[in-house]
């Protein structure tokens, strides 16, 4: 069984050795392995069956500790009773009833399992919690020598090409197992059910085994084998990597919420539905949604302008309620792209730049609606839980970039507005802005109070969407009465490809290129947000725009995943 290297599709690799059809862990005896399916079992064995990282260290001290009848330290590790690593020698000598474990396929068991009459304890835990708690395991193992990131061991975990192969697929097997070998009595254990209800899920164990333990001692075992007591009590049985045992992490149910970003949970969710479709323990571990909507396609809020009369200013609300914001870098709005289309749209002309002779004025806000005070702006610093910081500058309540004039700041509120201005207002991408509860709900306040103001609310995922009927209706609301085919040609001009290069001149470059046009695609938040991420965002969301006439619109579709 030679030695083989796994690669991920960044070219981290991962040792393991070769058995068959399975993989096993680089350090594990190869001439044990052929001998396990000649050991001879009993029939008051105990085998506790699961996949990796599923709870098989605390279980096994558990279940030792009922049948010796006492809360004692099990003075081995648990790898002394595993079928894949001991010789049948030393699996021979251990007093009946053994205790035994492994994370093999059925077809890789003793012969004996095909007809012996002896208990199984099936482990089960989210895979999602398995996935993560494995990638941590291996890679502070040397002898695997795995460094790659999660977002490239998550996509091995979908192939099965990891150490113990694919926890699906072990699922599955251990379940037809079950179903063909009715001689093997099997009590399949949670391990979700076992941090909620340790006292009870310990109960059922004891009753499975007729172990017939006193509720105190029952109690006494729960309270034992408490992840920090056996991390301390069993220290000086267990392996070691650089003076530590890996084996017992955080051991917390939901823990994989910190690492999956939503764009992962929507592939494993729908890898998770069709591998496990006919299961019983399917629903079990099926996620509440299989896909969450980039958000264009939830129920469209519909406004209506309200006609401008002469004498009033006329404003073009243009909404940027984004795809969520997470990073400066990773969610731009379009605001440019929008201008340029603004600007061509009220001049009728696909090319050229802001004609500054004419009348018309196009300009673009990003602040809050209140006007700046007068008094000095102060640069300021935050910084985030890992001290990393943040510079801007302090304009009352409202944070702006540093490097934004300060004597042109102070001058906005004494701006002259004039009959036929055309005013841009929306949150920036960049966290210097504010909040952006902040800033869309003070705007809605300012829509209400101020009738002059004509307001259009545009969507960015709408424009994305359906382009040309968008910038229809752009054009409708500023009355230039374009054509169709004028329509178009913008559309097509203002391709983000076509911006990127015609722009490229006019913008502010940082190394080399202009930071304004990035990717531009719905939904790309998904790559970023964790879930736990998701689920913090969307219980804040759903708290600031309560009452909001935009509150159904970028919702998801549930608080918690």
């Amino acid at each position: 069984m030679p030695l083989i290297q796994i690669k991920d599709s960044a070219g981290h690799g991962m040792m393991m050795r070769e058995v068959g059809e399975h993989r096993i862990p680089p350090d594990f005896p190869e001439e044990v392995i052929q001998e396990v399916p000649k050991l001879v079992m009993r029939e008051d064995d105990i085998v506790i069956a699961n996949w990796m990282r599923s709870g098989t260290h605390w279980m096994f001290e558990m279940i030792s500790m009922l049948i010796n009848n006492n809360t004692e330290t099990i003075p081995k590790k648990k790898e002394d009773h595993m079928l894949e690593y001991q010789p049948i020698s030393m699996l021979d000598a251990l007093p009946s009833p053994r205790v035994l474990n492994t994370h093999l396929h059925f077809r890789y068991l003793p012969e004996d399992m095909k007809t012996m009459r002896c208990k199984v304890v099936y482990l089960l835990r989210d895979p999602r919690d398995v996935h993560v708690s494995f990638y941590k395991l291996q890679t502070s193992r040397p002898v695997v020598g795995y460094d790659g990131t999660w977002k490239d061991w998550s996509a091995l975990c979908l192939k099965g090409e990891l150490i113990w192969g694919s926890w699906f697929e072990h699922v599955r097997d251990w379940e037809r197992v079950f179903e063909e070998y009715p001689n093997l009595d099997v009590h399949f254990w949670h391990y979700e059910d076992m941090k909620k209800n340790p006292l009870e899920e310990l109960r059922k164990v004891s009753r499975f085994l007729g172990t017939n333990t006193t509720e105190e001692l029952l109690q006494a075992i729960t309270d034992k084998c408490q992840l920090e007591r056996m991390r301390s009590d069993k220290l000086p049985y267990e392996w070691l990597e650089k003076g530590e045992c890996k084996h017992y992490e955080k051991g917390v149910a939901g823990s994989w919420k910190e690492f999956f970003t939503v764009e992962q949970y929507e592939q494993f969710e729908k890898f998770y539905r069709q591998k496990m479709a006919g299961s019983k323990f399917e629903s079990r571990y099926r996620g509440s949604v299989d896909v969450l909507p980039h958000l264009e396609a939830q129920a469209k809020v519909r406004t209506i302008s309200r006609a401008s009369t002469p004498g009033q200013d006329r404003y073009n609300r243009v909404r940027h309620l984004r795809d969520r914001f997470i990073k400066a870098t990773l969610t731009a709005s379009q605001v440019t792209g929008l201008r340029r289309i603004s600007d061509q749209t009220v001049r009728n002309r696909t090319a050229g730049i802001l004609d500054r002779r004419s009348e018309i004025r196009i300009t673009s806000v990003n602040t809050c609606s209140g006007l700046f005070r007068s008094s000095s702006m102060p640069l300021i610093q935050i910084k985030d839980s890992e001290g990393y910081g943040l510079m801007f500058r302090e304009v009352g309540k409202n944070r702006i970039p540093k490097d934004f004039p300060e004597d042109v700041i102070r001058e906005v509120p004494k701006l002259a507005m004039r009959e036929d201005d055309i005013v841009i207002a929306n949150w920036m991408r960049s966290v210097s802005w504010g909040a952006w509860f902040d800033h869309v709900r003070d705007w809605e306040k300012v829509f209400e109070e101020y009738p002059n103001l004509d307001v259009h609310f545009w969507h960015y995922e709408d424009m994305k969407k359906s382009p040309l009927e968008e910038l229809r209706k752009v054009s409708k609301f500023l009355g230039t009465n374009s054509t169709g085919e004028l329509l178009q040609a913008i559309i097509d001009k203002c391709q983000l490809g076509r911006m990127r290069c015609d722009k490229f001149q006019y913008e502010w470059l940082e190394n080399g290129q202009s930071i304004h046009y990035e990717k531009g695609v719905v939904g790309t938040w998904k790559e970023v947000f964790t879930v736990d991420q998701y689920e913090q965002f969307e219980k804040l969301y759903r708290r600031k725009m309560a009452g909001s006439k935009f509150e159904s619109r970028y919702r998801g579709p549930v608080d918690v995943l």
